[in-house]
């Protein structure tokens, strides 16, 4: 940093009074200089500048060796400054630690969807999605958990009389899967879908299955005559699937603890590809839960002159189950929210063999307002609106039109205005969705400025 007579002065000086008032580790010491010494007269330097960095033992080596809470300060610190802040409690600044089990930085995107990714909650399942979610948000934030199994968070109150507009966002908890139906007499046992699927997806993959008992592998069997030259995959009746466990009658399966009602899943984890890219199942809606959470971190704490909720629902691959009861109930209580923002996925054509006239958006492009898709049209001065807010803010969007509804057509029947956010998404509903977590990044960005600023 630079010093005069030993004392931070200009940059150096901001930022170490930023790192004290947030307490965060700063020394000063000495450095080489940043261009070395050279015949020619050396560039100008901007107006503001300072030479900040991270301690490191046997450098230029092959033993270099960090100390990675450094590392984790400095991001801090970058962070705060870029953000223009110059006072952000502990809790919500970046790089997620833990004490005593409870998360007291704010973790990344990347480690929210490493957490909520590999949980299951299949529709009318989403208990242990919703209590991830509720361990992963930072201790001033206290939601609660209605009738229908939504996570309800009040993020802003307002005064009686304040004109702000009231503000909703959503998204859901729930993944497609399916549900134990009955047993068969040769112990097999006959599932239906929840949330709706395409059968050649997930036909011929090991299972799982969420018993009390804990998980269960599983085997979801391939239709008959699969291996034979006209085979079609069958559009019929939902009994028609059916989940192998090893079992050879009904009294075996109830010896591994399994019932009528118990979800089944395709296993998954969170797998990083090239670069910002990642694999995996359910990042419809984890993306979007990941957003919410990440939102309320940044937003440092409860927002005054505002009246913004965030809600995790349940039961939308239903049917939007979750968001039409939270709409249903706010609508008696006269509180129906103004502007929803339904954040979920753009089905996205960014594939090899898709036709790009149709759901055109580019993963790593930022995230996307689902100004058009099968449940919703968004007013075009709004998506105007959102993408000068984005603009405005260095948040990289776009617009286009998808197909599949989302949780904020629940409540336009009430006479809120629905605007769908998401980010594209390669190979919806499959076990191999790929993402790029810049867009999820930005999603959580836009959600925060709205929550401010909308």
């Amino acid at each position: 940093m630079e010093e005069t007579n030993g004392t931070p002065v200009g940059l150096a000086a901001d930022l170490k009074q930023l790192a004290d008032s947030n307490k965060i580790q700063i020394d000063t010491d000495f450095s080489a200089p940043l261009i070395p010494r050279s015949y020619l007269a050396a560039p100008p330097m901007p107006p503001k500048w300072v030479h900040v960095g991270i301690a490191t033992d046997w450098p230029n080596t092959p033993a270099e060796l960090i100390d990675i809470s450094d590392l984790a300060d400095l991001e801090n610190l970058l962070q705060l400054y870029t953000q223009g802040s110059l006072a952000v409690p502990q809790e919500a600044r970046g790089g997620s630690t833990t004490r005593d089990g409870i998360i007291v930085n704010h973790p990344s995107n990347i480690e929210i969807l490493r957490i909520l990714i590999p949980s299951y909650g299949v529709s009318n399942h989403e208990g242990p999605v919703r209590e991830e979610v509720k361990k992963l948000l930072p201790t001033w934030a206290k939601p609660e958990t209605d009738e229908a199994g939504n996570l309800v968070l009040q993020v802003g109150t307002v005064a009686d009389g304040n004109k702000s507009p009231r503000i909703l966002v959503v998204a859901h908890m729930d993944e497609i899967g399916f549900e134990v139906k009955s047993i068969s007499k040769d112990g097999r046992l006959e599932v239906v879908w929840r949330g709706g699927g395409e059968l050649s997806f997930f036909a011929g993959h090991p299972a799982l299955v969420h018993s009390d008992g804990g998980d269960k592998d599983a085997v979801v069997e391939l239709p008959n005559g699969w291996d034979e030259p006209k085979f079609e995959w069958p559009r019929g009746p939902e009994n028609a699937i059916r989940v192998d466990v090893g079992a050879r009658t009904p009294e075996e399966v109830a010896k591994l603890g399994i019932k009528i009602g118990d979800s089944i899943t395709i296993p998954k984890a969170y797998r990083p590809l090239l670069g910002t890219r990642a694999n995996g199942r359910a990042f419809d809606d984890r993306v979007g839960d990941a957003a919410l959470i990440s939102a309320v971190w940044s937003l440092a704490g409860p927002l005054k002159g505002r009246d913004v909720t965030f809600v995790w629902s349940t039961g939308e691959e239903e049917g939007l189950l979750g968001a039409a009861a939270v709409a249903k109930r706010l609508a008696a209580q006269g509180r129906i929210p103004d502007y929803v923002f339904a954040v979920d996925t753009f089905v996205s054509s960014d594939s090899p063999i898709e036709s790009k006239r149709y759901a055109d958006a580019e993963i790593g492009k930022g995230f996307v307002i689902r100004a058009v898709d099968s449940s919703n049209i968004v007013p075009s001065d709004l998506v105007e609106k959102t993408i000068k807010l984005a603009h405005a803010n260095q948040i990289p969007v776009q617009y286009g039109v998808t197909g599949g509804g989302n949780d904020g057509s629940a409540f336009v029947r009430y006479g809120s205005v629905d605007i769908a956010l998401g980010w594209p998404l390669r190979y919806s509903h499959s076990p191999a969705e790929v993402i790029d977590t810049r867009d999820v990044d930005s999603l959580a960005r836009i959600i925060t400025v709205i929550a401010k600023a909308w």
